[in-house]
């Protein structure tokens, strides 16, 4: 039986299979069963529901240390982001430059998310999506974080 998925954003359907792939490796998502366009966007687009992402990422974020290397600024600037974007005007990871602004700009997330405690929660979320906030829901700690970020996402949602 042949289900077909509605798009999160029907924008990805404009991504080069080169952006979607590259999104599925940064993400960590296997591919190598998909044989055409349309079974790599419905992954993706699987993938961007659950939200699925590689949690090796935290690990790049703490040897990288965003918070003081990267200008969020930078994101005000369309030649550059124009650059960096796919075709559905995200930038690699699926995020909207809006959020990755918000999230960037924001320094107690930044500092929440260098907490290990913290990271393990972020771990769950990328690997199980919104299961793995379940065993999360009595800590009040990993609560202030799924809070603060999901401001953020209303903050970028608004721009």
């Amino acid at each position: 039986l042949f289900t077909t998925i509605e798009p999160i954003d029907s924008s990805i359907n404009e991504m080069s299979i080169d952006e979607i792939i590259g999104e599925l490796e940064l993400r960590g998502v296997k591919y190598d069963d998909c044989t055409n366009k349309s079974q790599l966007l419905i992954r993706l687009n699987e993938t961007r529901s659950k939200g699925i992402a590689d949690p090796n990422i935290l690990s790049k974020f703490n040897d990288e240390n965003i918070s003081e290397g990267f200008d969020p600024s930078l994101l005000n600037d369309k030649e550059i982001v124009s650059q960096v974007a796919a075709k559905d005007g995200n930038l690699p990871g699926g995020l909207s430059p809006e959020l990755v602004k918000a999230l960037t700009s924001d320094p107690e997330i930044m500092n929440m998310l260098r907490n290990p405690k913290m990271q393990e929660v972020m771990k769950a979320v990328m690997t199980q999506g919104p299961d793995g906030i379940k065993r999360y829901l009595s800590d009040p700690d990993a609560m202030i974080l799924l809070q603060r970020l999901s401001k953020a996402m209303e903050r970028a949602a608004k721009l």
